[in-house]
């Protein structure tokens, strides 16, 4: 079969880790196949990174069962977003609120770009709710590519691409 290459840029993420514990998930999804389908893409047209809803929901219950040791507490969560906390256990670091790190794991263990609180997290205020939401997105079974990394974990980062 053949098919164009993606005008889009892709990265060769392997895994990921929630404060350094590896989150287990489906690695073929993480693979580009024949017909173009997975992999791991960068975009600043969406908002929030957007996951392949296996590998949503490993890295969710990863970050919600570290997010224990913490205290915060589970708020009713605010759309698009299924994890939320309460703004007034959350401290502020200079990295943003105080929330376990996500790391994208990318040719080895030593290689990985972290994503701090200010990345990680959303801020969502409104009459009812003040409140911190995880900013990872479920996509569905089957979206085009399994992850896409949004503008949010792009904010204040440097990225070099060779």
């Amino acid at each position: 079969m053949n098919w164009y290459k993606s005008p889009d840029y892709y990265i060769g993420l392997t895994s990921f880790k929630v404060n350094g514990k590896s989150v287990p998930l489906n690695r073929t999804l993480l693979a580009i196949d024949e017909n173009g389908f997975g992999g791991t893409r960068l975009s600043t047209s969406k908002p929030y990174s957007v996951l392949q809803s296996s590998i949503f929901e490993a890295l969710r219950d990863a970050f919600m069962k570290e997010s224990g040791a913490l205290n915060l507490t589970l708020i009713k969560p605010v759309e698009p977003f299924e994890v939320c906390y309460g703004a007034e256990r959350i401290t502020s670091t200079t990295m943003g609120p105080r929330v376990p790190t996500i790391d994208l794991v990318l040719q080895s263990d030593e290689v990985y770009w972290r994503i701090y609180g200010s990345n990680s997290m959303v801020r969502i205020r409104s009459e009812n709710v003040d409140g911190w939401c995880l900013g990872f997105v479920d996509g569905g079974l089957e979206p085009k590519s399994s992850i896409v990394i949004g503008a949010h974990q792009f904010e204040d980062n440097l990225l070099q691409f060779d």
